[in-house]
């Protein structure tokens, strides 16, 4: 299955929306954990990112499988005004998934099931919970070894990232119920 069809599941599994590049990103991330694939997900500043799953997002909306729209967010935290690109499956969009559905249906399912679990653990797929388990989730598999909550914070400052002992808590629960840490 190729990137392009696993985000058109996604964004069928979020309720046919994602509201997000940085959303679309984490999805895929879990979805590409949940299926075992490496999707080119690197360190970089809101947690783990693909440039393969950035670009086989715009193809997406390029061949009108999905409609993509802008919001400007005026006045972000005190900088300049910031952009939301949200994502729907357009017609075109829903019969490519009913077709993948039908000749993928155990990836389909794997990826169905994924997103709408972190949708119950992480609800509206709040970008900053979700990036938080993202950026965990990157660092203790990484490490190759058992981590302890006390351990990450400063982990993650090795990649740039700030994460309160409080938020590490809070997330590793949610990682937890979910069955991706231990």
């Amino acid at each position: 299955m190729s990137i392009r069809d696993l985000l058109l599941l996604i964004v069928d599994a979020a309720g046919e929306t994602v509201e997000g590049r940085t959303i679309a990103q984490k999805l895929g991330y879990f979805a590409a954990v949940e299926l075992g694939r490496d999707l080119g997900y690197q360190a970089h500043f809101y947690g783990p990112f693909s440039r393969d799953v950035e670009e086989a997002l715009m193809l997406n909306v390029l061949a009108g499988d999905l409609d993509e729209s802008v919001e400007r967010i005026p006045d972000w935290y005190g900088g300049p005004d910031a952009l939301r690109h949200s994502y729907t499956l357009s017609p075109e969009g829903h019969e490519r998934v009913e077709e993948l559905k039908r000749t993928n249906a155990d990836e389909a399912g794997r990826i169905q099931a994924t997103v709408q679990a972190i949708g119950q653990a992480i609800p509206s797929f709040r970008q900053q919970a979700l990036s938080a388990a993202a950026k965990i989730h990157l660092i203790v598999t990484e490490q190759g070894r058992p981590v302890a909550t006390d351990e990450i914070p400063q982990l993650a400052g090795h990649l740039g990232w700030r994460l309160s002992q409080d938020e590490v808590d809070r997330t590793v629960d949610v990682l937890r119920r979910l069955e991706l840490v231990q």
